[in-house]
């Protein structure tokens, strides 16, 4: 059980570092919502949104699957 602990606390360090050390910022990050209404697709879009900005990432948001049709479009991402 002591080796347990040991091996988790050494996982939740090594990934915590991992989380931070990847940066947003300037990223270019395409959201594309929809669905059931009742999974509130809008509602999770924006609050992801919202936190995407505040991190200063470049975000552009669609609520259609178009946004996969074109390839080159794609590759700003």
């Amino acid at each position: 059980m002591k080796n347990f602990f040991i091996y988790l606390i050494i996982v939740l360090i090594f990934s915590q570092q991992l989380a931070q050390s990847q940066e947003i910022k300037d990223k270019n990050v395409l959201i594309v919502w929809g669905g059931w209404e009742g999974h509130n697709p809008k509602l999770f879009s924006d609050i992801v949104e919202k936190w995407l900005i505040k991190n200063n990432a470049n975000v552009t948001v669609s609520n259609s699957l178009n946004a996969y049709s074109n390839f080159e479009y794609l590759m700003k991402f």
